[in-house]
C-alpha cells in the first residue's frame, strides 16, 4: 500500500472531518448542479446501465434457482439451504464482499462522467470525454478494484489471524470496516487522479498523502452501499463528487494542462515527463 512512514494522527483526523463535512456540500452541488444531466446522453450509457439491471436480476434469479435445486437433490434440508440462500441474497442486495468492486467496475462510466462534469464546473471548461477516455477510465478502475479485492483480502486474513490469537476475532468487522472504507475511497480518488495523468504508483502515493480524507469518503459510500439496490447509485455518484471537490480543493491538478482526452492526444504529443506546477 505504501503508507507513508509518519503519519500524523491528528493531521488525518482532520482530514478525515474534512471530508465528512464535504458530503453535504457535494449533495447540495449535485443537486444544484444536477450532475447527472449528459450522462444519458451517451448512447452506449443507458444501455450499459440497463444490461448491469438485468445481470443483477439474473444473479439474484440464479440465487433462488440455486435454492430450489439444493432443497430437492438433500432431500429437503430447508433449514440449511435457506440459511445459504439468505447469506447470498444478502451479500447480493447489500453488495457485501467483492461484489461491492463490481459494481464500482459496472458504474464506472457514471463515477467518470460526475468526475469529469464537476471538474468543469470548478474549472469553468468544458471537456467532453469521448467513448475512449471511458475505456481508459475503464480499464483503470478494473485494475484498481483488482488490487483493492487482492490486497484487502490479505488484510483480512493477517487481522483475523492476530485477532485469533488473542481471542478477539468475533471483533474482526471492527477494523476491516475501515480497510474496507479506505479501498472503497481509494477507488474515488484514483478516479480524479487519473483524469490529471497520475498513473498508479504515483496515485497511490497521492492518496495515501489523505488517509484520513481517503477513509471518510470510503466510510459514507459503505454505508450507503446498505441500501438495498439505490445505494450501488448513490454510494458512487455522491463519492465521485466529494473526492473531486476535496483534491480540487486542495490544488492537486494542473492548472495550466488540463486532463488530456482523446481528441487532445491526436494533437499532443504523450508527456514523457510530468511536471506539476503549483495551484
Amino acid at each position: 500500500m505504501n503508507l507513508p512512514k509518519d503519519i500524523d494522527l491528528g493531521e488525518e483526523l482532520d482530514k478525515f472531518q474534512d471530508a465528512l463535512f464535504l458530503h453535504d456540500d457535494a449533495y447540495r452541488f449535485i443537486k444544484f448542479h444536477k450532475i447527472w444531466r449528459g450522462f444519458l446522453d451517451y448512447g452506449w450509457a443507458s444501455k450499459a446501465l440497463l444490461l448491469i439491471g438485468i445481470l443483477f436480476s439474473l444473479h439474484f434469479f440464479s440465487i433462488i434457482i440455486d435454492w430450489i435445486e439444493h432443497i430437492y437433490n438433500e432431500g429437503g434440508n430447508i433449514i440449511a439451504n435457506t440459511s445459504t440462500m439468505l447469506g447470498d441474497v444478502k451479500e447480493l442486495v447489500f453488495l457485501e464482499g467483492g461484489i461491492k468492486y463490481l459494481i464500482l467496475i459496472a458504474v464506472e462510466i457514471l463515477i467518470f462522467h460526475c468526475s469529469v462534469k464537476t471538474i468543469n464546473i470548478l474549472n469553468g471548461q468544458k471537456k467532453i470525454p469521448v467513448f475512449q477516455d471511458f475505456v481508459a477510465a475503464e480499464k483503470r478502475m478494473i485494475a484498481v478494484a483488482f488490487r483493492s479485492f487482492i490486497l484487502e483480502t490479505i488484510a483480512a486474513a493477517i487481522i483475523g489471524a492476530l485477532l485469533s490469537v488473542v481471542g478477539l476475532k468475533f471483533f474482526l468487522f471492527i477494523p476491516m470496516f475501515f480497510v474496507h472504507s479506505y479501498f472503497i475511497g481509494y477507488a474515488f480518488f484514483d478516479n480524479y487522479n487519473e483524469q490529471y495523468g497520475f498513473n498508479l504508483k504515483e496515485s497511490t502515493s497521492l492518496v495515501n498523502q489523505r488517509l484520513g480524507a481517503v477513509i471518510g469518503v470510503g466510510m459514507i459510500a459503505v454505508l450507503l452501499f446498505k441500501v438495498p439496490i439505490i445505494g450501488a447509485i448513490v454510494a458512487p455518484v455522491l463519492g465521485a463528487v466529494t473526492a473531486t471537490m476535496y483534491l480540487y480543493g486542495e490544488g492537486v491538478h494542473w492548472p495550466s494542462l488540463p486532463r488530456i482526452f482523446h481528441e487532445d492526444k491526436l494533437r499532443l504529443k504523450p508527456l514523457k515527463k510530468k511536471v506539476k506546477l503549483k495551484a
